[in-house]
């Protein structure tokens, strides 16, 4: 991952990557979406804070549209999810900004971090300081597209836990592509 990176940023100063030509991987900043939202009183739980599911529920979208857009369009399906932290309460009137970015990719499988961070519009400026993290896996036929570089630090932290997960956990390739030949059965 270092020397991919490296020659990344050799190529980048050199001026040897073109943006119209595929040959170069794709970096995690191509593959980073966003989407904000007001938290209104229908959306609280018995505490009067956000519902955790309306966190789920939104995380999962976003990184569904993220892992399709990878997949450019062929069918993926939702494996589970690593991970799930609640660190920061979302309270009525917060705005609340989800950013996916998919940070690895096998040839039958993605996942996708989904950050969540809260503003209180009475305090804009104030920066969120411990967002809510959520972190998707996908199956799918990915065997055609190139890995997926990242270029901070932050990404590299993201691709290598994601990258030891799938060691460690998986899905496995067999797993995947027997509930792709499942689900295509079925849909005939």
């Amino acid at each position: 991952l270092h020397a991919i990176h490296l020659h990344r940023v050799f190529q980048r100063e050199e001026g040897l990557i073109d943006s119209s030509t595929s040959s170069c991987a794709p970096t995690v900043q191509e593959y980073i979406f966003r989407s904000s939202r007001v938290i209104f009183p229908e959306q609280r739980n018995v505490h009067g804070k956000l519902f955790g599911g309306f966190v789920m529920s939104e995380g999962q979208s976003l990184a569904q549209y993220t892992a399709t857009f990878f997949a450019m369009g062929k069918p993926i399906v939702s494996m589970g999810i690593d991970e799930a932290i609640f660190l920061q309460p979302v309270a009525l009137g917060d705005m609340v900004t989800f950013t996916a970015r998919l940070v690895h990719a096998t040839a039958t499988t993605c996942r996708v971090n989904v950050t969540v961070e809260v503003r209180d519009p009475a305090a804009p400026s104030r920066v969120p300081v411990r967002p809510n993290r959520l972190v998707f896996v996908f199956g799918g036929d990915f065997s055609d597209r190139p890995q997926v570089i990242p270029e901070t630090y932050q990404e590299i932290l993201m691709h290598v836990d994601a990258r030891r997960r799938h060691a460690v956990e998986g899905p496995w390739d067999e797993e995947v592509q027997g509930i792709l030949q499942e689900l295509a059965s079925s849909t005939q």
